[in-house]
Protein backbone atom coordinates (compact mmCIF):
# COMPACT_ATOMS: atom_id res chain seq x y z
CA UNK A 1 0.00 0.00 0.00
CA UNK A 2 1.27 3.35 -0.76
CA UNK A 3 -0.04 6.81 -0.11
CA UNK A 4 0.88 9.68 -1.24
CA UNK A 5 0.54 13.75 -0.21
CA UNK A 6 2.11 17.06 0.31
CA UNK A 7 2.88 17.80 3.85
CA UNK A 8 2.30 20.96 5.33
CA UNK A 9 5.51 22.49 4.59
CA UNK A 10 5.18 21.88 1.03
CA UNK A 11 7.30 18.36 0.68
CA UNK A 12 6.66 15.34 -1.14
CA UNK A 13 5.57 12.30 1.15
CA UNK A 14 5.44 8.93 0.30
CA UNK A 15 4.20 5.96 2.69
CA UNK A 16 4.67 2.30 2.40
CA UNK A 17 4.16 -0.57 4.61
CA UNK A 18 6.62 -3.02 5.15
CA UNK A 19 7.33 -6.57 6.27
CA UNK A 20 9.58 -7.94 7.72
CA UNK A 21 12.23 -4.48 7.70
CA UNK A 22 14.44 -3.05 10.61
CA UNK A 23 16.66 -0.45 10.72
CA UNK A 24 19.29 -2.28 9.97
CA UNK A 25 17.78 -3.57 7.03
CA UNK A 26 17.82 0.16 6.20
CA UNK A 27 21.64 0.77 7.72
CA UNK A 28 23.09 -2.00 4.95
CA UNK A 29 21.04 -0.62 2.04
CA UNK A 30 21.69 2.73 2.40
CA UNK A 31 25.59 1.96 3.59
CA UNK A 32 27.97 3.51 1.45
CA UNK A 33 25.43 6.05 -0.36
CA UNK A 34 24.58 9.66 -0.17
CA UNK A 35 22.57 8.67 2.58
CA UNK A 36 23.35 9.41 6.27
CA UNK A 37 21.82 7.82 9.23
CA UNK A 38 20.89 10.82 12.04
CA UNK A 39 20.77 9.79 15.62
CA UNK A 40 17.56 10.57 17.63
CA UNK A 41 16.23 10.38 20.76
CA UNK A 42 13.41 7.80 19.07
CA UNK A 43 16.13 5.19 18.32
CA UNK A 44 15.32 1.20 18.12
CA UNK A 45 15.24 -1.84 16.15
CA UNK A 46 11.78 -0.52 14.96
CA UNK A 47 12.82 3.72 14.20
CA UNK A 48 15.05 5.02 12.28
CA UNK A 49 15.93 8.00 10.09
CA UNK A 50 18.14 9.05 7.08
CA UNK A 51 18.96 11.85 4.91
CA UNK A 52 19.90 12.61 1.27
CA UNK A 53 21.10 16.14 1.27
CA UNK A 54 22.16 15.85 -2.37
CA UNK A 55 18.69 14.56 -3.54
CA UNK A 56 16.79 16.81 -0.49
CA UNK A 57 15.54 13.53 0.63
CA UNK A 58 14.45 12.60 4.71
CA UNK A 59 14.01 8.85 5.30
CA UNK A 60 11.67 8.07 8.40
CA UNK A 61 11.00 4.12 8.79
CA UNK A 62 9.22 3.29 11.96
CA UNK A 63 6.87 0.39 13.17
CA UNK A 64 7.30 -1.66 9.41
CA UNK A 65 6.10 1.54 7.60
CA UNK A 66 8.36 4.10 5.65
CA UNK A 67 7.67 7.64 5.11
CA UNK A 68 9.95 9.50 2.15
CA UNK A 69 9.86 12.87 2.13
CA UNK A 70 11.19 14.88 -0.98
CA UNK A 71 11.84 18.60 -0.53
CA UNK A 72 11.47 20.90 -3.50
CA UNK A 73 14.19 22.94 -2.78
CA UNK A 74 17.35 23.41 -0.02
CA UNK A 75 15.20 26.27 1.78
CA UNK A 76 11.99 23.70 2.28
CA UNK A 77 14.65 20.89 3.47
CA UNK A 78 16.32 22.96 6.33
CA UNK A 79 12.46 23.20 7.44
CA UNK A 80 12.07 19.70 7.45
CA UNK A 81 15.24 19.46 9.09
CA UNK A 82 13.88 21.89 11.97
CA UNK A 83 10.58 20.39 12.06
CA UNK A 84 12.51 17.40 12.95
CA UNK A 85 14.35 18.69 15.57
CA UNK A 86 11.42 19.98 17.22
CA UNK A 87 9.28 16.46 16.65
CA UNK A 88 12.20 14.76 18.46
CA UNK A 89 13.08 17.21 21.15
CA UNK A 90 16.59 17.81 19.97
CA UNK A 91 18.64 18.51 17.03
CA UNK A 92 19.24 14.77 15.55
CA UNK A 93 22.99 14.08 15.27
CA UNK A 94 24.96 12.27 12.45
CA UNK A 95 26.09 8.85 13.63
CA UNK A 96 29.85 8.06 12.47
Amino acid sequence: MTRKWINPRGNNCEFQMLENCNVDYYDQKLQNTNWQRLETNKDSSNCGLWVNSPQLKILVFADGGQVMTTCKDRNLFQVELDNISQLYSSRPSLIA
